[in-house]
């Protein structure tokens, strides 16, 4: 049958006089609050069709809607009326006319909607920069062309980068990403001067390298070196004189660790790095509420990195853990008005079990701008460590289910392996140690430097970091590089 011009309207006033909350089957399969915000926009502040009932001649007496409303998604336009708004959609786009001509293209039931009218609304939101919405309709425009189509493909690349990156292109302004292709590059946009500062990057997550864990300790979060002249001096320490002990400690710079209250594995440098440790991760991971992340914790804590059919690579499998830690706590955002022990939630499991796969897709998208690249079969090469990282997440302490399978860890393996940029704090393990000697020379008056040459080891090895940054992993290599990646 022929549908009513303006059954998106009612369907969509109805719901917001009655904060009714959209499904996929209303609103003409608008999908996600951008996109209802974006319409609602469009016509309260372009068409005014809000502001004036009499401007919508369909607008419904708000006592009259109720959940069986008709939906658009169900109504078929004839072809003479499709063909019109069509061109009525195409005409809108040429004008100019974005926010108007993304209306008529979103009032065309989805599942009429042809391969130019998804292009358009992909543009228009692009142009208005609404990425997630444009990003949504490139999509779909993808799936309906049903052929490998370069220019969509680069079109919807170009919409997630711009809605991955906007926040920091926008505290840029010098540099641009761009997409097409080839691949995706940083640009500059203007001339930089030499020793100019670019851009500084933040990894989203990371983790000491397992060769360095336990030797050089650091801070879980920021990295930091926790070198201590017990670490430093390992086994000799003990056979230090007391009295010599605590000249050492004297000259020593003052360190602190901040061990996690609940399991003896994670060191910070303060109760603020480790609040921020527990919030983003571990709370997930910590063997006091998860018991079967011990054996992850322990094998770290072995400086192996190559163990048969457990590991094979220079990063460590922490990374991994966190990660997908991140992820889940993404989902759950925050635990509230549950019962404690100890600063630990004691329902934490079970508040989010009906947490749908929405949520969860969503939160994975913080991770979607890193590539991922190599042999789908690798994992089998690891068992060991595929069922560590299953026994980890299927664990009871889960407050949400998120699978791990031979294809989710080699997708997050791989991001790693292709992404991962060594890097450390500046304060170094060897910045603690030669601090240690210059207090030394400039205030000993006893000797102290020449009868510690019996007990020193030189130079300690310094903590280093692997993680994932936003901007550094869109950089492309280059053996005449114009720019230096700075700790």
């Amino acid at each position: 049958m022929s549908g009513d011009d303006n059954t998106d309207d009612r369907m969509l006033e109805a719901m917001v006089n009655n904060n009714l909350p959209p499904t996929i089957n209303q609103l003409n399969g608008c999908t996600s609050k951008e996109e209802l915000d974006l319409i609602m926009h469009i016509r309260r502040t372009i068409l005014h069709l809000d502001d004036d009932p009499s401007n919508d001649r369909s607008s419904p007496k708000k006592e009259t809607i109720s959940t069986t409303a008709s939906s658009s998604s169900s109504t078929t336009l004839s072809t003479a009326t499709l063909d019109f708004k069509i061109e009525r959609a195409k005409q809108k786009f040429a004008a100019g006319s974005l926010e108007e001509a993304f209306y008529e293209c979103w009032k065309i039931p989805q599942e009429q909607r042809p391969l130019d009218i998804w292009k358009i609304g992909g543009e228009c939101c692009k142009k208005l920069r609404v990425f997630a919405v444009a990003q949504r309709w490139f999509s779909e425009a993808i799936h309906v062309c049903r052929s490998n189509n370069t220019d969509l493909n680069v079109k919807l690349e170009q919409a997630r980068i711009a809605r991955f990156f906007n926040t920091y292109l926008t505290r840029y302004p010098m540099i641009d990403i761009r997409v097409d292709e080839r691949g995706k590059g940083i640009y500059a946009k203007r001339v930089i001067s030499p020793n100019e500062d670019i851009f500084t990057d933040i990894p989203l997550v990371h983790a000491q390298t397992v060769d360095t864990l336990s030797i050089s300790p650091a801070c879980a979060t920021c990295t930091t070196s926790l070198l201590t002249p017990a670490v430093y001096f390992e086994t000799t320490w003990s056979r230090i004189p007391d009295k010599l002990q605590r000249q050492i400690e004297e000259y020593w710079p003052h360190i602190t660790p901040v061990p996690c209250p609940y399991c003896s594995f994670e060191l910070y440098c303060s109760e603020t790095c480790r609040h921020q440790a527990w919030n983003s991760y571990h709370k997930i991971l910590c063997p006091s509420i998860n018991p079967e992340t011990t054996e992850l914790y322990q094998f770290c804590a072995n400086r192996q990195i190559i163990v048969r059919e457990t590991w094979n690579s220079i990063f460590s499998p922490m990374i991994l853990a966190k990660l997908i830690a991140m992820i889940i706590l993404n989902v759950v955002d925050s635990v509230q008005n549950g019962t404690t022990q100890n600063g630990i939630d004691l329902n934490y499991s079970y508040k989010f079990q009906q947490t749908d796969d929405g949520p969860l897709e969503h939160a994975k998208e913080i991770f979607s701008e890193f590539i991922s690249s190599g042999d789908p079969t690798y994992i089998r090469t690891i068992p060991r460590m595929l069922k560590i990282m299953q026994n980890i997440f299927n664990h009871s302490s889960m407050p949400i289910h998120y699978e791990i399978n031979e294809q989710e860890l080699t997708y997050r393996f791989y991001q790693i392996a292709c992404n991962a940029q060594s890097f450390s704090s500046p304060t170094y393990a060897t910045t603690i140690y030669t601090r240690f000697l210059s207090n030394i020379r400039q205030r000993d008056r006893t000797g102290l430097y020449h009868t510690l040459q019996t007990y020193l080891k030189g130079e300690p090895i310094d903590q280093v970091f692997g993680g994932l940054f936003p901007l550094q992993s869109s950089l492309n290599h280059s053996c005449d590089n114009s720019c230096e990646i700075m700790d």
